[in-house]
């Protein structure tokens, strides 16, 4: 744990996305992670947060982010408003809001992304959508999809992984487009 008391951001962000879809029965929330090979003026990252229920639903999303840990921290300051929605039940001033940027991912993780994001800049052009969606069950709650940015997602799909860490979904993606 770092001296906020969180793990790391990622695994804030999971429990934040968790506490949202568990809000109510027809709640919904998911995180979503992008690399695009361009990206905005040289910064490939991209994070969004969906979510809602049946009667309405939210947006927020950060975009030309240099790294995933840049984006993930970025989007954690377009939640202000939901703060008391996180803070519900844990312990006062443990929202991540000043994490340094090598307490938002894991070292493995960190390195799965890297290796990941060389190979796909060999591949060019393809971009990467990670997505964490909690009601997708302990063993794919992450999913990774390679796609064509320049297409409609159904059509521009090249590959897609479930697993249940982001790291699994990494690896796979390694796995799959290293051959």
């Amino acid at each position: 744990m770092t001296s906020t008391g969180y793990v790391d951001g990622l695994r804030t962000w999971q429990a934040a996305v968790v506490r949202l879809w568990s809000a109510s029965d027809d709640a919904f929330a998911t995180l979503s992670l992008f690399w695009l090979p361009e990206g905005i003026q040289g910064a490939p990252w991209m994070a969004a947060l969906e979510h809602g229920d049946e009667r309405w639903s939210q947006q927020l999303q950060v975009k030309g982010a240099s790294t995933l840990a840049e984006a993930l921290q970025r989007l954690w300051k377009h939640v202000q408003p939901l703060r008391s929605l996180f803070d519900e039940g844990t312990e006062p001033g443990l929202f991540p809001d000043d994490l340094p940027e090598d307490a938002w991912l894991t070292a493995e993780e960190q390195s799965a992304l890297d290796q990941l994001r060389g190979i796909l800049e060999l591949r060019q052009p393809i971009a990467l959508r990670l997505t964490y969606r909690p009601e997708m069950g302990l063993s794919s709650r992450w999913m990774a999809v390679l796609y064509d940015p320049r297409q409609e997602p159904s059509q521009g799909t090249a590959l897609e992984m479930h697993g249940g860490e982001l790291v699994e979904v990494c690896q796979l993606l390694i796995d799959a487009a290293g051959t």
